[in-house]
């Protein structure tokens, strides 16, 4: 049986979606926890996709991998 395991990964400042998408290019499964919130200005509003956790990542990693790698 096969486990997976979430690692979180630390990126530079406002990379997480754009490290995201290229993870997801390479079929690295990834998470990214953002939330959407309404900005209101006095003419407009505005919906705004914040990340949830600042300059973290979370993979999803098989364990036989995870095992080699970090021994």
């Amino acid at each position: 049986m096969t486990w997976l395991r979430l690692v979180s990964r630390y990126r530079g400042m406002n990379c997480e979606r754009k490290s995201a998408d290229k993870l997801t290019k390479l079929g690295i499964s990834n998470y990214v926890p953002t939330q959407e919130e309404i900005h209101l200005w006095s003419d407009r509003k505005k919906k705004i996709t914040r990340v949830v956790i600042p300059m973290i990542v979370f993979v999803f990693v098989d364990d036989i991998d995870f095992c080699a790698k970090n021994t």
